[in-house]
């Protein structure tokens, strides 16, 4: 299955309840699993985006599917990237310099 990684930002609504963030976590990651996805991980972040998921899900309609629910939830927005390989994957030159094989 394709990999997504998913960048977010929260609402003014979803900024008022940030105490509720861990819950909405976990909504999220039963949504992904009712659609047969998975999510690899969830991290909360400072910058431009206020948090980062890691999703891998049967396809790239299913992903956008995924994001229009969540939005509809009015506590955040989203922005998902499909992720062309897992680190794992890539190969490094050994030569300084030469970038990924």
């Amino acid at each position: 299955m394709p990999m997504f990684v998913t960048l977010a930002n929260f609402t003014d609504q979803g900024i008022r309840s940030y105490q509720d963030s861990p819950k909405r976590a976990q909504a999220f990651q039963d949504l992904v699993e009712s659609m047969g996805g998975k999510v690899h991980s969830v991290h909360w972040t400072l910058g431009q985006y206020d948090l980062v998921a890691i999703v891998e899900v049967p396809d790239t309609e299913m992903a956008a599917a995924i994001a229009v629910k969540r939005q509809c939830q009015r506590s955040g927005w989203t922005r998902s990237k499909r992720s062309s390989k897992r680190l794992n994957d890539l190969k490094v030159s050994s030569e300084a310099g030469s970038g990924f094989a």
